[in-house]
């Protein structure tokens, strides 16, 4: 029998009397058993028993009557429902996943395209609606210099028409890396190609002021050469790969008028690729002025200081071309600007994080 959750019951405002007469079926809230009604039913399918899974049924609003219902699947995946007579847009929500899929044909999609929808009477009940999944074992090996990061895992779906839109994220899993390893076990997703992207957060940066850039598997910023894995259905798909990573600590303080001045607004620092122009990442930087980047992946770039008014001051120079590139800054000194009144910077640092602090 399918089961309810706590909060399962129809969430109903009825705008007219409710209908009488022959053809009625009894489901659901007992306000509803005069209703005529349609059934919905269908199966959660993943290769693995038991399923965990919540099936929701959305009565589309025709300006009568409103009808929602959420329950979770037995066990094997099957469930059931009679529901008042409309057309509904059929949803679940696969355990650990926080995209939720509807019903279309040929197949289901996920909530970020259009799901169909049915029509539900007794003339056409019951109506089948079935959800072949398939499941995701995720194992991501790191460098040593790694240990003690926080990791933030991005399941997305690729961009595959040349639009330039960026992925669709699927699912965001977090877990700290601990000896060298995290592990993501039995992920439900819809059959298909999927890139996983990921970032990370030094637990021990000390600084209000932090980021992490995001790289894709197997190591690369770009997520059009991100490597594609396929999950199929009724079946598990393993991935264990090596992220080809090493992090690299860009840390400092910006000075200048802002400072001197007490403007409320924080420069906002960018570090942007040399070849490229591409951004690479960029951060806020804390009330002192200070930052601290990791970078996961080898660049050539250059840092960028700039409030939302203003055109920004580059690093080592007034422009883009005379700044100064990453090659030029020495290991193990401290980076500062001075934006605005000074073009020189004092000090500067560029080097692998300390893991021993």
């Amino acid at each position: 029998m399918t089961r309810q959750t706590r909060h399962g019951r129809a969430l109903l405002t009825l705008a007219v009397p409710l209908l009488l007469g022959l053809g009625c079926a009894e489901f659901g809230d007992p306000d509803w058993s005069a209703v005529r009604a349609g059934r919905i039913e269908g199966r959660v399918t993943t290769g693995e028993l038991p399923v965990e899974a919540t099936i929701e049924l959305d009565r589309v609003n025709d300006g009568s009557e409103l009808f929602y219902l959420s329950f979770d699947v037995d066990d094997d995946g099957r469930y059931g429902a009679d529901v008042p007579a409309g057309d509904y847009v059929v949803y679940l929500r696969p355990d650990r996943t926080n995209r939720t899929i509807g019903f279309a044909e040929p197949e289901p999609v996920y909530e970020d395209a259009r799901p169909d929808t049915l029509l539900v009477d007794a003339s056409n009940s019951p109506v089948r609606v079935d959800f072949p999944l398939g499941r995701l074992d995720l194992d991501l090996s790191f460098p040593a210099s790694m240990e003690g990061y926080s990791a933030y895992v991005e399941i997305c779906r690729p961009v595959t028409d040349g639009s330039g839109d960026l992925p669709t994220r699927i699912a965001l899993l977090h877990d700290n890396i601990e000896n060298g390893r995290i592990s993501f076990q039995t992920l439900s997703l819809l059959p298909g190609e999927y890139t996983i992207a990921f970032r990370a957060e030094d637990l021990q940066a000390g600084y209000d002021a932090y980021a992490c850039e995001e790289v894709w598997l197997p190591g690369t910023r770009d997520p059009l050469m991100a490597e594609k894995f396929v999950v199929h259905a009724d079946s598990l798909s393993r991935i264990d790969r090596l992220a080809a990573i090493e992090p690299l600590r860009i840390e400092g303080r910006v000075t200048g008028a802002w400072l001197d001045f007490g403007i409320s607004e924080r420069p906002l620092l960018s570090v942007v690729d040399l070849d490229s122009m591409l951004l690479i990442d960029q951060l806020w930087l804390d009330a002192e002025g200070g930052f601290s980047i990791d970078l996961l992946l080898p660049a050539e770039f250059k840092l960028l200081s700039r409030h939302s008014y203003g055109m920004g001051q580059w690093f080592g120079g007034p422009g883009f071309a005379d700044a100064d590139r990453s090659a030029q800054l020495r290991p193990r000194q401290f980076v500062e600007l001075a934006p605005g009144r000074h073009s020189e910077p004092v000090s500067r640092r560029i080097s692998a994080p300390d893991r021993a602090r």
